[in-house]
């Protein structure tokens, strides 16, 4: 079987983890850039990139496959840097975690020059850069995938190649549904975390607070030690999907603030049962929800 090239532009956390985990996995000729020249030397000296990948075009020169792994708002015009080094027939794909028009918007830069697919591995954490990659990020996890009229049947069999490798799932799905979601599981408790940790910073008794604070409130809060500005950057693109799932969440934690200043013990206790029914019912069914 041939060996594809995969070129992986922008090599922080989740495009270090795809080269990590296609050199890992065998079977890829690879290739990739950053802007931060310390990130290809690293990756570099450590053996993941060819002497070649000094800039995003000629890292893509020979690739069957090329993985955006930009910040959303530089997809297109690195697209467009791209487009005349692109081999023909080229595949590429990204890492959004909004998708919003941006298969429409990509497919247009790239006109017949190659196809898009749209990507977004539902894996993560709250470290980023190149140090912080590693090649077991995707294993086991959901890789959203939004297929495009113009991918044919090889360019899909491609990416998902590419996911079967890393270890991830492949779960096709448009990008209004894809942003609905991930607003719900992803957006939405990023920005209740971050509220959890602004109303216990600003408590008189902040510091008792923090002194006593274990699991729960850590494992509540760990993804507010992210990069800010990504993340404002991703609500903001998906800004009415995360705005419909804040106010739903609001709606409940409003009832259940009522419900305690009141002391309507039931109230409360079905707003605690109705959790633990969803949680089992729905969020645990078929071995758990795409924990990254």
């Amino acid at each position: 079987m041939t060996r594809p090239v995969a070129a992986i532009i922008g090599l922080g956390l989740i495009g270090g983890s795809l080269l990590r985990a296609l050199r890992q996995a065998g079977g890829w000729r690879l290739s990739g850039t950053d802007v931060d020249e310390q990130t290809i030397a690293a990756a570099w000296r450590a053996g993941y990139l060819p002497e070649s990948a000094l800039s995003p075009e000629k890292a893509v020169r020979e690739a069957d496959l090329v993985v955006l792994c930009v910040p959303i708002g530089a997809i297109a015009p690195m697209v467009r840097r791209l487009k005349p080094f692109l081999k023909p027939g080229v595949v590429v794909t990204d890492v959004s975690s909004v998708k919003g028009d941006l298969a429409r918007t990509v497919q247009r830069e790239l006109g017949d020059a190659g196809v898009f697919i749209g990507g977004h591995p539902m894996a993560g954490s709250e470290l980023h850069g190149w140090n912080a990659a590693r090649a077991d990020l995707f294993a086991g996890k959901a890789y959203m995938l939004e297929r495009t009229p113009l991918a044919s049947e090889q360019a899909v069999a491609l990416v998902e190649r590419m996911v079967a490798a890393v270890g991830a799932r492949p779960v096709w799905m448009t990008s209004d549904v894809h942003d609905r979601a991930t607003a719900l599981i992803s957006h939405a408790p990023h920005v209740v975390a971050s509220a959890m940790v602004l109303a216990t910073a600003e408590d008189d008794h902040a510091p008792e607070a923090i002194s006593l604070a274990a699991s729960c409130f850590r494992d509540m809060t760990r993804v507010t030690a992210s990069n800010p500005e990504m993340w404002v950057e991703i609500t903001c693109e998906n800004r009415q999907e995360v705005a419909r799932a804040l106010q739903a969440v609001s709606r409940h934690l409003l009832a259940v603030a009522s419900a305690l200043e009141t002391g309507d013990e039931q109230a409360v206790r079905t707003f605690f049962t109705a959790a633990y029914q969803a949680k089992n019912d729905f969020l645990l069914k078929d071995g758990g929800p795409n924990v990254g």
